[in-house]
């Protein structure tokens, strides 16, 4: 069994009825690896004011299928919790993609180096984190959020689902770097600040 295989053992069968799509499927994820938020979380939701409607307009034409290293990145726009469009790349500019959910715990590290590395950064680096799950609430985000330190860039919903598919994510807390010309040159799993900092000179960026 590889690796990736491994990191999707947990994830339990929807029940009769539901949907069994990888959006779905990542909204399963049992006790283990990647857990519940802290109890203190729901508490916290509760007091958030009303969610904001998140849509996803998928880029027409955008290729389908892995996205390794060497490959360019597949173009989307995500409307984040903020309410702004965030486009995926910008031509120019480097970027970060950070897939998870608001369930990933074992995210959080990864999730707090990149907000660390970007609030550095600023406008020379884009960021997004990507909530692979279609069904999530906004207000679930925004306390995985709170959790992990407001993060300096934005969250947002893939609510069509098919982002997770498209870039061969087989594990939460998948990391993509890209460089200023659309070509991915890192794919990591929860990597450190070391590892996220390597993928950025990778990407032909100053640090």
């Amino acid at each position: 069994m590889s690796d990736g295989m491994r990191r999707w053992a947990r994830i339990s069968e929807p029940p009769a009825g539901e949907p069994r799509g990888l959006s779905a499927r990542l909204g399963a994820v049992s006790a283990g690896r990647w857990g519940r938020l802290p109890a203190m979380a729901p508490i916290a939701l509760a007091s958030l004011a009303l969610a904001v409607v998140v849509a996803t307009r998928a880029i027409p034409g955008a290729p389908a299928g892995p996205a390794g290293v060497g490959s360019r990145v597949i173009p989307f726009k995500l409307r984040e919790l903020g309410g702004r469009w965030v486009s995926v790349p910008v031509a120019g500019r480097p970027g970060v993609i950070l897939f998870a959910q608001s369930t990933c715990v074992s995210c959080i590290p990864a999730a707090k180096a990149l907000s660390a590395v970007k609030a550095r950064l600023g406008s020379r680096l884009d960021a997004v984190m990507v909530d692979v799950d279609s069904r999530e609430p906004p207000s679930a985000l925004r306390g995985w959020a709170m959790v992990v330190g407001d993060p300096s860039y934005p969250l947002a919903i893939d609510t069509s689902g098919r982002l997770a598919a498209a870039y061969a994510i087989e594990g939460l807390g998948t990391m993509i770097i890209y460089n200023g010309r659309g070509r991915i040159v890192l794919r990591a799993t929860d990597p450190s600040i070391g590892q996220i900092e390597q993928g950025l000179r990778a990407a032909d960026m100053r640090l």
